[in-house]
């Protein structure tokens, strides 16, 4: 949560289950970038909440694996400049 400058690649995140099972979780976070990861198997896969916060900054999603969430990804919020691609 309130993150900046965040890189999070080649992880496996797997079995977040359950009211709070969220893989990646972001609030009002700036220049995320996920690359390379397996997340798998949990309640919501990916989770952003106003994320990226401020005008300009970014949250990059490319080349993950996002399998077998009950939710892949779950948006609150706005999130203009999340950009998601060459996900499986």
């Amino acid at each position: 949560m309130y993150s900046g400058k965040v890189t999070i690649d080649r992880n496996q995140i797997t079995g977040a289950r359950g009211e709070a099972g969220v893989g990646l979780g972001f609030k009002e976070s700036d220049d995320i970038t996920v690359t390379h990861n397996q997340i798998v198997g949990d309640t919501t896969g990916v989770y952003l909440d106003t994320t990226p916060h401020q005008r300009g900054a970014t949250a990059w999603f490319d080349q993950n694996l996002i399998a077998a969430n009950q939710v892949g990804a779950r948006f609150h919020g706005v999130s203009t400049g999340a950009r998601f691609t060459g996900n499986d």
